[in-house]
C-alpha cells in the first residue's frame, strides 16, 4: 500500500526484498517516541517520505483551490466510533470545540476555518455556528456511520480513496497557521508534515475510555450529561483539557 501513495526511498519495491518483511501490529514499538510530531519522526519524514508525483500534484491543487494559508485555522474533529472505542482517548464535544474556535478567532488573525472530519453532522453543526468561514476538505463523509465499515462499496476504489483522502487531509491541516485537534493518527500526521508549526496549537486531552467492553459504549455520553464536579467533561477554557 505504501507504493499507492509514496515513492520507495531506495528505489526498490517490497517485492524486491523477498520473503520475511518486518511485521508490525500497528502500535509504536517500545522505546520510540509516542507522538508522531516528535522531531525524530519529522527528520525521517523529511528524508525518506516522497509522495508519488500524481498524489503530490493532487494535494497541491486542493490546497490552492481551497485557499489554505497561514490565516486558516485548521480543525480536526474526530468523533463517532472514537466516543465508544474501548480504551481510546476521549474526543471533544461540539460545545468544547466551538469554545476553542471562538477563543482562537477572538485572539488571532484567522479569516477561515478548515474542518477535517469523517462525520457530516459535525460539518453541518459547525457551519450553523460559523457560516461561510467554514471550508471543508473534499473527503468522503457520512451521517453517523463509519466509512471504513460499509458492507457495500459506495464508489469505485473506495478504500484506496479513503487512504488518499486521509493523506490529503493531513497535508491540508499542515498548511494551516493554527490548529485545534483531539487524539488520532491523522491529527498527529499534520504535526509530522508541517514545516512551520502552528500558533496556536490546541490539543484536547480529557482522559481515556474504559477498557471494559460493557462500559465503554456509554461512558463518553454519560460524561457529556454529568457536570464537571461529578466527573463530566468540563467546559473548555484556555489552558484547560
Amino acid at each position: 500500500m505504501w507504493e499507492y501513495y509514496f515513492q520507495q526511498p531506495r528505489e526498490r519495491s517490497l517485492a524486491d526484498i523477498g520473503d520475511g518483511p518486518v511485521e508490525n501490529d500497528g502500535t509504536i514499538p517500545s522505546g520510540y517516541p509516542r507522538e508522531l510530531g516528535d522531531e525524530t519522526y519529522r527528520a525521517l519524514w523529511r528524508k525518506y517520505a516522497k509522495l508519488q508525483p500524481h498524489i503530490e500534484r493532487e494535494i497541491a491543487g486542493t490546497v490552492a483551490n481551497l485557499q489554505i494559508s497561514r490565516t486558516t485555522l485548521g480543525v480536526h474533529f474526530r468523533g463517532q466510533e472514537m466516543r465508544t472505542a474501548v480504551g481510546h482517548k476521549f474526543p471533544p464535544t461540539l460545545g468544547q470545540m466551538n469554545s476553542a474556535i471562538t477563543h482562537v478567532l477572538e485572539n488571532g488573525d484567522f479569516d477561515r476555518i478548515l474542518v477535517v472530519t469523517e462525520a457530516e453532522q459535525y460539518v453541518s453543526a459547525l457551519r450553523r455556528r460559523w457560516g461561510p468561514r467554514i471550508v471543508t476538505s473534499p473527503t468522503f463523509r457520512l451521517w453517523r456511520r463509519n466509512s471504513y465499515k460499509l458492507r457495500k462499496s459506495p464508489r469505485p476504489e473506495h478504500f484506496y480513496n479513503l487512504g488518499r483522502e486521509a493523506l490529503q487531509d493531513a497535508h491540508l491541516l499542515a498548511a494551516c497557521g493554527g490548529y485545534i485537534r483531539g487524539h488520532s493518527g491523522l491529527s498527529e500526521a499534520a504535526l509530522l508534515i508541517s514545516d512551520q508549526g502552528f500558533a496556536p496549537h490546541i490539543k484536547f486531552s480529557q482522559g481515556r475510555n474504559s477498557f471494559r467492553p460493557y462500559l465503554a459504549p456509554f461512558l463518553w455520553y454519560s460524561k457529556v450529561l454529568l457536570p464537571g464536579s461529578l466527573g463530566g467533561f468540563k467546559k473548555w477554557s484556555p489552558g484547560g483539557p
